[in-house]
């Protein structure tokens, strides 16, 4: 029996799981599919008539600078990210009289404290240190309450960042492929205010010929986006991070034939960003997290795939005493769907493939500091000696935070909100 390697981002790993002998099916074209519009599945579970409710009530430091999107365009001449030099046009209030100490908010830019000052005669050249959010705040009421609703025009740049290509872009739908070392990723999706159609696939292919195509197609609902952070006298008293009534109908599909040995990814990809109204200087990322694991020898293959169905609230809150998970789930389902799992090879085989989706994350000026996500795994194993078969698939719920912006040492970690696994196969001589 292999081994799975542990999928650390998912806070579980699949046992070592056994299958038996399949082809590689599936042809035609490598491109992302629009999604078809169709008939959307349960639907939102949100109820009905919820408004938004944003606070954002703080108290600056004296020697805080703001500057806003407008100050930055006007007053800032030139970046230096590597080194964290900045170089500010003179003439603006904002910036005169910059001094040793003060703590600059540049917009959605950057959060730094002020390391020295050179007067260039028509610029000041500003070297910074980092500098925590309580170095800016003194007391602060923050809270957001924010319905979450995909739009084509939240679609990030980071895809192009990647070298990805665009294979199509409409009004309501986005198309991308992005190729990284063996694999090529494509990424599908349909919006709609209440709904995101989503057909993420995962390629090999050693010629002309596909040795591996995963895939994960279905639909997402609209959710909410909760959370509070609560600052007394420059220390972190209360946050919290959850998203509710996060929805979705998926299909997770694992398809391989010879696929090679020493297989191992964790890549993600960010799809879409919002920033939150009304709240300076904090962003919703929606992200793909893609894991696969495993050995599929040149006669091997493997075949399964599971649907996954769900409507849950999952987070987490941090006090001074630590962090508790939040979660609640209203509905779970997943089975194997379509196909009958299988695997075999001459000797021993192994693969597991998951996708976080949708991993979303809190950013405060492009720091993470807090990410939640549901995860839906498939793996299968076969050893000859003694024969034995298994699949199983895993639905997890997990989520994380990161707050040392917040100025807490080592305030870091993660929760496993939920776990569920279900046996799909199990034959032969099995432990």
């Amino acid at each position: 029996m292999i081994p799975m390697k542990t999928i650390r981002q998912f806070a579980g790993a699949f046992a070592p799981l056994v299958l038996a002998l399949v082809l590689l099916a599936g042809c035609g074209d490598d491109a992302p599919v629009s999604p078809d519009p169709g008939t959307v599945g349960g639907g939102p579970t949100e109820p009905a008539g919820k408004k938004d409710s944003i606070r954002f009530d703080v108290e600056w430091s004296p020697n805080a600078r703001l500057l806003d999107t407008n100050d930055v365009k006007t007053a800032v001449v030139s970046v230096d990210t590597a080194s964290f030099i900045y170089t500010f046009r003179k003439g603006n209030a904002k910036v005169e009289g910059l001094k040793n100490g003060d703590i600059l908010v540049l917009g959605d830019i950057a959060l730094r404290k002020v390391k020295s000052v050179t007067d260039n005669g028509t610029t000041l050249v500003v070297r910074t240190d980092p500098a925590f959010i309580t170095d800016a705040i003194v007391n602060g009421d923050i809270s957001w309450d924010y319905g979450v609703r995909y739009d084509v025009k939240s679609v990030t740049n980071a895809f192009m960042k990647m070298g990805a290509k665009p294979t199509f872009i409409g009004g309501d739908t986005a198309g991308y492929q992005i190729k990284i070392g063996d694999y090529e990723y494509n990424f599908g999706m349909k919006f709609h205010p209440d709904w995101l159609k989503a057909d993420i696939r995962l390629l090999k292919k050693i010629g002309n010929s596909k040795v591996l195509d995963n895939r994960l197609e279905g639909v997402l609902y609209k959710f909410r986006a909760l959370g509070k952070v609560t600052i007394k006298d420059r220390k972190l008293i209360e946050f919290d991070a959850r998203n509710d009534y996060v929805a979705g109908d998926l299909t997770l599909s694992l398809n391989a034939a010879g696929s090679g040995s020493s297989i191992g990814i964790e890549s993600d990809f960010t799809l879409l960003k919002y920033p939150i109204p009304q709240i300076p200087f904090f962003t919703i990322k929606i992200k793909a997290l893609v894991v696969m694991n495993g050995v599929i020898p040149p006669e091997g293959s493997c075949l399964m795939k599971a649907k996954f169905s769900y409507d849950v609230d999952q987070g987490f809150s941090y006090s001074t005493g630590g962090a508790l998970p939040k979660m609640l789930v209203r509905r779970e389902e997943f089975d194997k769907s379509g196909v009958e799992p299988r695997t075999g090879a001459a000797g021993a085989a192994s693969l597991s493939f998951g996708l976080g989706f949708p991993r979303v994350e809190l950013e405060f000026l492009n720091t993470r500091i807090a990410w939640i996500q549901p995860a839906y795994l498939l793996g299968g194993d076969y050893t000859a000696m003694p024969a034995c078969q298994q699949a199983k698939a895993q639905f997890i719920g997990s989520a994380g935070y990161g707050i040392g912006a917040f100025g807490i040492t080592l305030a870091s970690g993660s929760k496993t909100l939920w776990q569920k696994e279900k046996v799909l196969l199990k034959a032969g001589q099995c432990p």
